[in-house]
């Protein structure tokens, strides 16, 4: 099956960005299926989405931690 798109604090990343990425360091995790995914980040998304803040993400966008 094929691999969905990684997005991390808003920047697209491969799967190579996860394996830097701290447990510790998310913040959240939000799932975007179906056309919602499309038609935010185009073809590729067809599969899902999986975008993770980090809580250095949230700090600069202004979410609570």
């Amino acid at each position: 099956m094929p691999d969905p798109v990684i997005v991390i604090d808003g920047v697209i990343a491969g799967t190579a960005g996860l394996s830097e990425l701290g447990a510790l360091d998310i913040d959240h995790v939000t799932i975007v299926r179906g056309a919602r995914a499309s038609e935010t980040y185009g073809e590729k998304a067809r599969h899902g989405v999986i975008e993770i803040t980090t809580k250095a993400g949230a700090k600069d966008s202004g979410s609570k931690e």
